[in-house]
C-alpha cells in the first residue's frame, strides 16, 4: 500500500501542474484497473503460501501462468472499450480515459511478476529483500514521469504518465526476474501443486471483495460526479492517502501495545494526530484551488472522516486485542452495507453530490464508532 501511494502521489503531483481534471481520469481508470490487480494477486498470495509451507516452486512456470492469464484478462478488459467505463459523467473526456487506461493496462504483466517476487520473499520471511526494488520503482517512476509528462510523449500528459508507470514496473520486473535467475528458482524440476491454481483463484477473488469492494463502490459513485467534484475527491484519497496508512499502522501498534501491556499518553497523541490531519487538509485544498464551489466544506468533511477512521482503527485494534475481533469485523461490514445503500439512495434521488458522499461517509463512519466504543465499554464493566 505504501509503494502504491508514493506512485499516485508522484504521478499527481507531475499532472497537477498541467491540469487538475487529470486526477479525475486518473481516478476513474484506477477502477477497472483495482479489479484487474486484484485478479492477479491471488498469484502473489499463493507463492508466499507454498514457499512458506517449505515447498519449492519452479517460478518459471508460475510466471509464465501468470503471464496468461494476464494476457487474457488484459485483452478482455480492452476489448469492452468504452463499456468499460459506462458509470462516468458525461463531461468526462471519454477519449483520455479510455486511452490511459489501455496503455496503463500493460502495467498488469510487469507488475504480476512483481506480485509473485514480493510473495516469493515473504515466503522466505525476508520482506526486508522488497525494499530495494520499491525505492527503485518510485524512483523510476518519478523518472519517468518528468521524461514523459514533461515530454508530452505520446502527444498527451495523461499518456506519459501510464508510458512512465509501464516502464518503470517492467524494469523492476526484470530485476525480479534476474534474481530469480541468479538464485536457481527458475530451473528447480517441479511441477505446480495440483491446487495451485485454485487456490491462487480464491485468493484473488478474496482479495478483491474484502479489500476492493468498498473502494470500487465509492469510485464507482464518485464517478457519476461533475468532473471538478471527482478531481477534488480524488486528489485528497491520494495527497492523503499517507494518513490514510498512518490509521492502519495505528491498528497494528494498538494490538501491539495492549498485547505488552504498555501504556502512553493516550490524550497527547490524540491531539497530535487531529492537529496533523487538520493542517493537512487545510493546506492541501489551499494548493489545489479547485473550482468545486464547497471545497472548504468538503476539507472539513473529509478530515472529519480521516479522524473518525482513525478512531475506528483504535476500536477495532482494541477489539482484536481482546479476542472480539469478529465483533469488530461484524459492525465493520454493517457500515460498509449501509453506506453503500445510501449512496444508491443518494443516486436514485438525484441527489448524489460530493458534499453528499462524504457526510454520509462521515456520518457511518462515527455511529461505527459509537458502537464499537460500546463494546468496549462493556467489556471493561465486565472486567
Amino acid at each position: 500500500m505504501a509503494l502504491s501511494s508514493l506512485l499516485a502521489i508522484t504521478d499527481y503531483l507531475f499532472l497537477g501542474h498541467i491540469d487538475h481534471k487529470y486526477y479525475a481520469i486518473v481516478g476513474v481508470a484506477a477502477i477497472p484497473f483495482t479489479i484487474l490487480s486484484a485478479l492477479l494477486v491471488g498469484f502473489g498470495i499463493e507463492v508466499n503460501r507454498q514457499v512458506s509451507s517449505g515447498n519449492q516452486l519452479n517460478l518459471a512456470k508460475v510466471t509464465l501462468l501468470a503471464l496468461s492469464v494476464c494476457g487474457v484478462l488484459v485483452a478482455t478488459f480492452n476489448s469492452i472499450g468504452e463499456h468499460l467505463f459506462f458509470y462516468i459523467s458525461k463531461d468526462f473526456p471519454m477519449e483520455e480515459v479510455r486511452g490511459y487506461f489501455s496503455w496503463l493496462s500493460l502495467s498488469a504483466f510487469p507488475l504480476v511478476v512483481i506480485f509473485i517476487g514480493a510473495g516469493f520473499f515473504r515466503g522466505q520471511g525476508q520482506a526486508v529483500k522488497q525494499i530495494p526494488f520499491s525505492i527503485m520503482a518510485v524512483l523510476l517512476n518519478a523518472v519517468f514521469d518528468f521524461i514523459f509528462i514533461k515530454g508530452s510523449v505520446g502527444n498527451s500528459p495523461i499518456i506519459g504518465c501510464a508510458l512512465a508507470t509501464v516502464l518503470a514496473d517492467t524494469i523492476v520486473a526484470i530485476l525480479y526476474f534476474s534474481y530469480f535467475f541468479r538464485t536457481g528458482q527458475l530451473s528447480i524440476n517441479k511441477k505446480l501443486p495440483n491446487l495451485f491454481v485454485k487456490n491462487t483463484t480464491w485468493a484473488s477473488l478474496d482479495k478483491l471483495f474484502s479489500v476492493g469492494s468498498l473502494f470500487v463502490v465509492s469510485q464507482f459513485f464518485i464517478s457519476m460526479m461533475p468532473i471538478a467534484e471527482a478531481s477534488l475527491y480524488f486528489a485528497f484519497q491520494v495527497f492523503l492517502m499517507p494518513l490514510t496508512l498512518w490509521s492502519h499502522s495505528y491498528f497494528e501498534w494498538v494490538i501491539h501495545r495492549k498485547a505488552q501491556g504498555l501504556k502512553y499518553a493516550d490524550r497527547i497523541f490524540s491531539l497530535t494526530t487531529i492537529a496533523v490531519f487538520l493542517g493537512a487538509s487545510i493546506l492541501l485544498v489551499s494548493l489545489i484551488r479547485s473550482e468545486f464551489q464547497y471545497a472548504q466544506l468538503f476539507a472539513l468533511l473529509y478530515f472529519v472522516y480521516l479522524g473518525s477512521f482513525w478512531k475506528e482503527r483504535e476500536y477495532c485494534g482494541s477489539l482484536f486485542s481482546d479476542n472480539r475481533g469478529n465483533v469488530s469485523l461484524t459492525i465493520t461490514a454493517i457500515q460498509k452495507v449501509v453506506f453503500s445503500i445510501g449512496l444508491l439512495l443518494l443516486f436514485v434521488s438525484d441527489n448524489l453530490g460530493l458534499i453528499a458522499f462524504i457526510s454520509l461517509l462521515s456520518f457511518t463512519m462515527i455511529v461505527q464508532n459509537i458502537f464499537l466504543k460500546r463494546q468496549l465499554t462493556s467489556v471493561s464493566l465486565e472486567v
